[in-house]
């Protein structure tokens, strides 16, 4: 008589023997048709704050010197901005170009139009400003990561009091900036290691909802990623990104889960809650520079969510924000046309790397010398 269990446990063996042996031929097969896993190398392993992850309360932080004030290490209160970096400048006259300027710049956006992800001097801003420099033209870059157009408005309302501007450059990145305008200025708490989201944000029946996080909940937060050595959901992604078949099926389910002939219903009603609060800002911002009689112009900064390794096409918000600034009748800077996938830098950094930065700066450089020089 056969034993049943036994029976069980060899087919289950095979099974697995031969679906172990079925992803490794995949994997063969992918490599001689020349696809590339999103990720070649594994990530750097981080050392863990030790200090931090012993103490019972924020207080206790901040009393033992471990994190500093409201918003953590990495920001300062401000009463108009809500936030800013630390070392990012709020006061426009203690700027320093080293010559007098004939004309002035004023440039709002996040870490897209601050350079993230390019080396140094080299993102679009950076790029655009050295072009200019013989021209005495000024940058006053105030791009700082996590700013979406709330804070942009507020840097606005400052600049427009303080300096005599020439023109207004906004940098739109449709991967984030429309949720970013859910949640306040001080959207984000930060230890040395990293930034969390001190508010959460739901839209239940068409309408919007936020709640501030404790210092509690933020705590368990830094707790659950800095003080641990294994963060499940990132191994499984490393490890979906560091095999070809893995990729192939991640960069599957992103394009249909972000194509615009998406038509899940709560996206919809999400979509127009981000897209009613962001046209408001927008809105503001427009009318204040027409007030104020300074060139608005927005940077499009398009997300690659739709796109794959062989092709590069528009998201729903890349399209949902070229009908709102059509609509706005807001002149833009689109370097849609000219990208690819691979001038971002990919895998767990969504920004440019240095081609896609180069590539705004000369479309960027082109549209200035007509409105600033002709």
């Amino acid at each position: 008589m056969i034993n049943m269990k036994k029976l069980f446990l060899i087919n289950s063996l095979v099974a697995s023997c031969s679906l172990v042996i079925s992803l490794f031929i995949v994997e063969f097969i992918l490599l001689i048709l020349n696809y590339k896993p999103l990720l070649s190398k594994s990530p750097k392993k981080v050392s863990y704050n030790q200090e931090i992850c012993k103490v019972d309360s924020l207080d206790q932080a901040r009393k033992e010197n471990i994190i500093y004030g409201p918003l953590g290490n990495q920001f300062i209160k401000h009463n108009e901005y809500g936030y800013t970096l630390k070392g990012g400048f709020s006061e426009f006259d203690k700027v320093d170009f080293n010559y007098q300027p004939l004309k002035k710049v004023l440039v709002l956006g996040d870490s897209f139009t601050w350079g993230a992800s390019a080396e140094k001097g080299r993102g679009f801003i950076d790029l655009t400003s050295k072009h200019f420099k013989s021209n005495r033209i000024a940058f006053y870059n105030t791009a700082i990561a996590g700013y979406g157009q709330n804070n942009q408005l507020a840097i606005l309302k400052n600049g427009l009091k303080e300096i005599n501007l020439d023109l207004v450059i906004l940098g739109f990145y449709t991967g984030n900036d429309f949720t970013d305008n859910l949640t306040p200025v001080d959207r984000f708490f930060s230890t040395n290691k990293g930034w969390y989201s001190r508010y959460t944000a739901s839209i239940i029946g068409g309408k919007l909802f936020t709640n501030k996080r404790s210092e509690e909940e933020i705590l368990q937060l830094i707790r659950l990623s800095e003080c641990y050595n294994i963060d499940i959901k990132k191994s499984v992604k490393t490890y979906l990104y560091k095999s070809r078949l893995g990729s192939i099926i991640f960069l599957a389910i992103r394009k249909v889960r972000f194509s615009p002939n998406n038509t899940n219903t709560n996206s919809i009603s999400d979509r127009d809650i981000h897209y009613s609060i962001t046209r408001d800002y927008l809105i503001k911002i427009r009318d204040l520079c027409n007030k104020a009689g300074v060139p608005l112009r927005i940077v499009v900064i398009p997300d690659y969510s739709n796109s794959t390794p062989r092709t590069f096409r528009p998201s729903k918000n890349y399209i949902k924000l070229i009908a709102l600034l059509k609509e706005l009748k807001i002149d833009y800077f689109d370097p849609f046309s000219t990208l690819n996938y691979f001038d971002y830098a990919g895998a767990f950094d969504d920004h440019w790397s240095n081609s896609g930065h180069k590539k705004m700066s000369e479309i960027l450089i082109k549209g200035l010398d007509k409105l600033l020089i002709d």
